[in-house]
């Protein structure tokens, strides 16, 4: 299934060894059939997803979204997440937190998605945090230089 065919808002990326579209509870769940039946297309987002360890969760709240982030946010899983972010504010968040508790690698790409969709927050009136960084994601934030950009919340 590809992202472009469901509404940005409320989209929940969950990568476990397939790639998937699933809807935050107050989102209309969508159609996956494909055109025609059949599986439904993979977005390039998504695409050669073998990754065993990515999945993001939204929990939408009065005014502002939280989306549980957990595994590997790399060159394959980084779109899903800055797709996820624009999404919420999309769906009219106004304040959306990413949990990065459970990250267990980030790369550049990773870093890349996380500025992206702040850039993209900003230019709708909406804001970014991140909370909670695991050790690894807390170092590399800060080794960049994001943690001056976004704001990093720890408690």
């Amino acid at each position: 299934m590809t992202l472009s065919e469901y509404p940005q808002a409320g989209v929940f990326v969950d990568l476990i060894g397939r790639a998937s579209v699933e809807w935050c509870p107050d989102r209309p769940a969508p159609v996956p059939a494909a055109p025609g039946g059949g599986a439904p297309p993979v977005d390039d987002a998504m695409s050669a997803v073998d990754h065993v360890d990515f999945s993001i969760s939204c929990e939408p709240g009065v005014g502002g979204t939280t989306l549980r982030v957990a595994g590997e946010v790399d060159l394959e899983t980084a779109p899903g997440l800055r797709e996820a972010v624009l999404g919420a504010a999309g769906a009219g968040a106004t304040q959306v937190v990413v949990e990065m508790a459970e990250v267990t690698f980030i790369d550049a790409s990773g870093l890349n998605a996380l500025v992206a969709a702040h850039t993209g927050l900003q230019g709708r009136g909406a804001h970014l945090a991140i909370h909670a960084p695991s050790p690894m994601a807390r170092t590399l934030l800060a080794l960049s230089g994001i943690d001056r950009v976004i704001e990093i919340v720890h408690r």
